[in-house]
């Protein structure tokens, strides 16, 4: 009968051994598990992050060929607008010449010239002429009259080509039909940045002659 209980506690303890084991390992492998799952979790976090940012990046790819398209539209608008410059050009310098004539600083600048032409005449006649105050008030009183508008029988020994007689009656040059300037005369040489530098060159000369 011991032998029995014997045999029967031995197998029991046996069973119970095997159970614990097997609980053992069955812990161990949660524990197993538990790190996995950390691990795998860890892994979903970046894979979270990198989508992510993924989706950031393509957001702003998208972004960039946005701008780029728009880059590009703006460019070829501002092509097509300097394109189209380059083609008015022409004419718009051949408006600015014709148009140059009517404009006031032109017209000051005629009436310096036909001014100290005047004055020039006038210093040189009652200098020669010993000519006082009667005397040239007899020219502005002829010249008031027109009488300048008709020639002398002897003028064509001193001037070649007498100026026509629109100029002889001193016209205001914005009343004067408007002249069209060929355009060959127009892009002369280098251009009208050579006319307007020459012009601005010989008025500093004339200025400075005058203070001398």
């Amino acid at each position: 009968m011991y032998r029995y209980y014997q045999c029967c506690h031995d197998q029991a303890e046996t069973k119970f051994k095997k159970c614990d084991d097997e609980r053992q390992a069955a812990a161990n492998e949660r524990e197993k598990l538990k790190v996995d799952i950390k691990v795998m979790e860890n892994h979903v976090s970046e894979l979270k992050t990198k989508l992510d940012n993924q989706e950031a990046m393509m957001k702003k790819i998208v972004d960039l060929e946005q701008q780029l398209n728009a880059e590009k539209e703006a460019k070829v608008e501002l092509e097509g607008k300097l394109k189209r410059a380059e083609e008015e050009k022409p004419g718009i310098r051949r408006r600015t010449v014709n148009r140059f004539p009517r404009f006031d600083h032109y017209r000051n600048m005629l009436v310096d010239r036909y001014t100290g032409g005047w004055v020039s005449a006038h210093r040189c006649m009652c200098k020669a002429e010993k000519w006082n105050a009667d005397k040239w008030q007899a020219a502005e009183t002829a010249y008031a009259d027109d009488m300048h508008l008709s020639p002398t029988s002897y003028e064509g020994d001193y001037f070649d080509d007498p100026p026509p007689l629109v100029i002889l009656k001193n016209t205001d040059p914005r009343d004067m039909p408007e002249e069209v300037f060929d355009d060959a005369l127009i892009a002369n040489a280098t251009g009208e940045e050579r006319i307007v530098g020459d012009t601005e060159a010989a008025l500093e000369k004339e200025a400075k002659q005058g203070k001398d």
